[in-house]
């Protein structure tokens, strides 16, 4: 069965932890957030890891959680809860958290998204706060194409960089590109019957077809993480998008291999809702959906 792809990453040109701490930790609190320590887990902590993992929205009207995992090059990846916290504009401000991050620690910055394999969008943000947005979104009208408030300047059909001027390694994962279209469609067309059969060779055709079946944004995305994070921590720093979840599953490792999580309460939040309350009404979808009122 092919599998639909998806992904996101925020990457800044920085090695310096302590940098980003202390600006994310400003931009934040600038909001009206109030960072708080890693919350202990209940006694009985099995549901609650149940839903981090299969219903991991749940916590994002209680918390936010932003993973800096350092990658190679001199790059770290940002991941967040809320998904794509830093490419949103808070309440009332005119230019997107990945911009102010960038201002502030005077880094080159960009978030890559992927999504239901097809589609894809890339926001930059330099030091000077600039921006550029491009891609291919799920959108009617293309002509009004936006990434949250920010609108896709140019339309492509992978991974593109417009505004940054980025290392040749990050420019030669940009210029990979699929070609014979033909003869891929042809191959998946007798690959078909081949997937009906039972044993190996079902399983080999069905490999196969889901190596053809991947698009420009899904290759990209998996070469961008090859090249930024490697081989060693790809799938827990890259694709795991749930630095909560590691947090709890993983911590010595995290320790080990230098990660940082950082944990806020959103602004607007009830300050009198202690953790053990906060764990209880996890999977309460009215109490969510009342929480998550004017906090964007």
């Amino acid at each position: 069965m092919v599998l639909e792809y998806s992904n996101c990453n925020t990457c800044v040109c920085t090695d310096n932890l302590d940098l980003l701490e202390q600006t994310l930790t400003r931009i934040f609190e600038q909001e009206g957030c109030r960072r708080i320590p890693k919350p202990p887990l209940p006694q009985n902590s099995l549901p609650v890891m149940k839903t981090l993992l299969s219903r991991s929205w749940e916590i994002e009207p209680y918390l936010w959680v932003i993973g800096l995992f350092v990658g190679n090059q001199g790059w770290t990846i940002v991941q967040t809860q809320p998904s794509e916290l830093l490419c949103r504009r808070a309440k009332d401000t005119i230019r997107p958290r990945l911009s102010s991050l960038a201002m502030q620690t005077g880094c080159n910055t960009f978030h890559y998204k992927v999504y239901d394999r097809t589609w894809g969008v890339i926001l930059e943000a330099d030091a000077s706060g600039r921006t550029f947005a491009s891609g291919d979104l799920d959108c009617y009208d293309v002509e009004k194409m936006k990434f949250y408030d920010e609108p896709v300047t140019e339309r492509t059909g992978g991974l593109n960089f417009f505004l940054l001027n980025v290392p040749s390694e990050l420019q030669a994962v940009a210029r990979i590109r699929i070609h014979n279209y033909q003869e891929r469609q042809r191959r998946k067309s007798e690959l078909i019957p081949l997937m009906r059969q039972s044993g190996e060779t079902r399983e080999e055709a069905e490999s196969e077809y889901e190596q053809l079946c991947k698009s420009n944004f899904e290759i990209q995305d998996e070469a961008l993480g090859q090249t930024l994070i490697g081989s060693l921590r790809y799938w827990d720093y890259w694709h795991q998008n749930n630095p909560l979840y590691l947090a709890y599953t993983l911590p010595q490792q995290l320790e080990a291999d230098g990660a940082r999580l950082l944990y806020f309460q959103p602004a607007g939040f009830d300050r009198e809702l202690d953790v053990e309350k906060m764990w209880s009404e996890i999977g309460d979808h009215t109490n969510t959906d009342n929480l998550l009122e004017g906090i964007w």
